[in-house]
């Protein structure tokens, strides 16, 4: 799904969204800032590999595996980004629960060097929740609204 992305007044308060069209509007500034976002950090991926390095990009990405941006980070070819969580069940890649449907949106993204080394993933959801929509005005929760994604690597490939 494409969390729609409110326009601001100069000031930076949000303008409404009233109508389709404002919604629609909403959702490619969404996905347009991103995209961006997504070109930006592969780039720096990118970079890394060509110093000769290993890469980990990891944390809430706010996408699905099969979004664009997500994709766009992954790659393709021998620089591709692997999941970690490749190897679980979709009830076990659940991160985040929002308004009730289960959905992976943090990841854990790996050159195949590492990827070789993984020993194991896992997503610590059994008790995540769904905390409704974001009330600015409300206390914040002690919990957070998504679940811990643990990697865990060894030293060589694996056999």
């Amino acid at each position: 799904p494409i969390w729609p992305s409110a326009e601001k007044t100069a000031a930076g308060a949000e303008i409404p969204i009233v109508t389709p069209h404002d919604l629609a509007c909403a959702e490619v500034r969404s996905l347009a800032s991103r995209l961006a976002e997504a070109l930006f950090l592969r780039e720096l991926v990118d970079g890394a590999l060509a110093r000769g390095g290993e890469v980990v990009c990891a944390g809430d990405l706010n996408d699905t595996a099969e979004s664009l941006p997500v994709s766009l980070i992954r790659g393709r070819g021998a620089t591709a980004l692997v999941s970690a969580a490749a190897g679980l069940s979709e009830a076990e890649r659940t991160s985040a629960l929002h308004g009730g449907v289960p959905a992976q949106i943090d990841h854990v993204l790996v050159t195949a060097g590492l990827a070789s080394r993984l020993r194991e993933a896992r997503f610590f959801n059994e008790e995540l929740r769904d905390h409704g929509p974001v009330d600015d005005a409300a206390p914040p929760t002690a919990d957070s609204d998504h679940a811990l994604f643990v990697a865990r690597f060894g030293s060589t490939a694996r056999p």
